[in-house]
């Protein structure tokens, strides 16, 4: 019986290397018009789709839609059946390709070898002149990497229909994770997407030789979700954005140090905000690690005599770039696992439209959270801050707003450094703990700023922020003791910023 293999592509690289390879192994070859008239003209004996399918008219459709081509991708006994289908289908951009999904959904459902990058194709003719045929499980590969090209395609074109009624997320594996949330949960897997987002995990380039964890990845995203919030609201309302490092511990910042002139002094501000608390946490930072940065992530004399440990024994570092001598510095503890994306430099919102929360048995959807601090939508209460207030205050809203250290967030800042965070259950509590931790770390809170995810219900927090020494904040306005709130802020003396009622935190619920 003849064997056949089907060539139907766009990008002819290696197309007749690839087709004198198989004809060389008695292999009958056809083509579609394209790949047919490079073949042809090569002198390699090919036959066109149309003699294959014996159909000379026009019939408004490609040839590769004729039944005698499912009848030879999908029959076991077709005489002339086609064994092998190299497709590589054209992007949705170009129009959409249903003859080449076409050919192969046919292949899969044949049982075929369905082959759809260049790279593969090369691997498949090497196997079949080495041992004349192709193993069950490099089979059952090529079948899944076709399933998975048709999926995708059918999924752009669900969300080009814009229609919210139906939704789909399509994802393979880039790579095995060392486990899951707990030692005892191997094998996980980082899953890709398709997404084109230049701060998407899956463009972070990991330069250590070690193997992040499910955690490690859960924390990441969490870290540059704040990461971008603090970062873009500095230049919707700076338009200018300064040295930024933030600290944090499973991706809740714990410290966040700016500072306009000077990159190694945000590291500090940073590291020092709670400095117990990041020891095995992870960092990031908008500028490229030099040596004199690794060193202070590395260790600090000053953490040696305060805590009988120098070493910060940081897990995750993402930055823009880093010099060949500081990622040897910081390689020396084996298990920190340093991410390289030069896109840190210059940060952005989201490209999804949607987020997902995948629940028991279902998902959750709604919109992506694109809101950025805008002063000039809010109400100032008692005056304007000052410069260095500002800074403050942006730290402060970018951790409330991203963080979840239990819910209803306040995060307390000054010089533009985060020296206190707390969550819940009650926003009491929450700010009970922030101060807790501003104390016990010997920040004054002294004409600090504070923020809050969500609206004061009644005056006890704000009475608590202002006896602690907050001199200025920002939060959500709402609730029906606005007034009373208001007139607290006033009588006490604080500036406070409050946002539009509608804006909230709870990003993580």
């Amino acid at each position: 019986m003849n064997r056949y293999a089907l060539f139907s592509v766009n990008i002819t690289d290696s197309l007749i290397d690839f087709a004198n390879m198989l004809s060389s192994l008695n292999w009958q070859i056809i083509a579609t018009d394209k790949p047919y008239g490079i073949l042809k003209q090569s002198g390699i004996k090919v036959i066109s789709i149309a003699d294959f399918v014996r159909v000379d008219d026009d019939y408004g459709f490609p040839p590769t839609l004729h039944p005698r081509i499912e009848y030879a991708l999908t029959s076991r006994d077709a005489k002339d059946r086609i064994e092998l289908v190299y497709n590589v289908p054209y992007e949705l951009e170009l129009g959409n390709d249903v003859g080449g999904h076409t050919l192969l959904a046919l292949a899969v459902k044949g049982n075929r070898l369905p082959v759809v990058t260049y790279d593969d194709m090369r691997e498949v003719v090497n196997m079949l002149a080495e041992c004349g045929e192709i193993p069950d499980d490099k089979r059952k590969e090529l079948i899944s990497k076709a399933s998975f090209q048709i999926v995708k395609h059918y999924c752009s074109i669900l969300s080009i229909a814009q229609d919210d009624n139906y939704s789909a997320v399509v994802m393979h594996k880039r790579y095995r994770l060392l486990n899951g949330e707990n030692p005892y949960q191997a094998p996980a897997d980082f899953m890709k997407t398709n997404s084109e987002d230049p701060l998407s995990l899956q463009k972070f380039s990991l330069v250590t030789d070690n193997i992040p964890c499910f955690t490690n990845m859960a924390d990441i995203d969490c870290l540059i979700e704040s990461f971008c919030k603090i970062a873009l609201a500095f230049y919707k309302n700076k338009n200018k954005m300064p040295f930024i490092a933030i600290a944090a511990k499973h991706g809740n910042p714990c410290g966040v140090g700016v500072d306009w002139i000077d990159p190694l002094i945000s590291i500090k501000k940073a590291l020092w905000g709670n400095p117990l608390a990041i020891w095995g946490g992870e960092v990031v930072v908008n500028f490229p690690l030099t040596v004199e940065a690794a060193n202070l992530f590395y260790a600090s004399a000053e953490r040696m005599e305060k805590y009988k440990n120098a070493k910060w024994m940081l897990d995750i570092i993402l930055a823009p770039a880093i010099e060949d001598m500081a990622l040897k510095i910081l390689s020396q503890r084996k298990n920190t696992k340093i991410f390289i994306n030069s896109d840190l430099s210059t940060p952005a919102l989201p490209l999804e439209k949607w987020n997902y929360r995948f629940v028991r048995g279902a998902a959750l959807r709604q919109p992506a959270h694109t809101y950025i601090l805008d002063l000039k939508d809010a109400v100032h209460l008692g005056g304007l801050l000052s410069e260095e207030e500002l800074d403050s205050v942006i730290i402060a809203w970018g951790c409330a707003f991203t963080s979840f250290h239990g819910g209803n967030e306040v995060a307390i800042a000054s010089g533009g450094q985060l020296i206190g965070i707390g969550g819940g259950p009650s926003t009491v509590d929450a700010t009970e703990t922030a101060i807790h931790r501003c104390l016990k770390y010997n920040h004054s809170i002294t004409r600090a700023v504070f923020a809050t995810d969500a609206f004061f219900p009644f005056v006890d927090v704000p009475a608590i922020l202002a006896d602690a020494g907050c001199t200025a904040g920002i939060s959500p306005s709402g609730g029906i003791n606005i007034k009373k709130v208001e007139e607290f802020f006033v009588k006490r003396g604080t500036k406070v910023i409050f946002l539009p009622e509608d804006i909230r935190g709870f990003c993580r619920h």
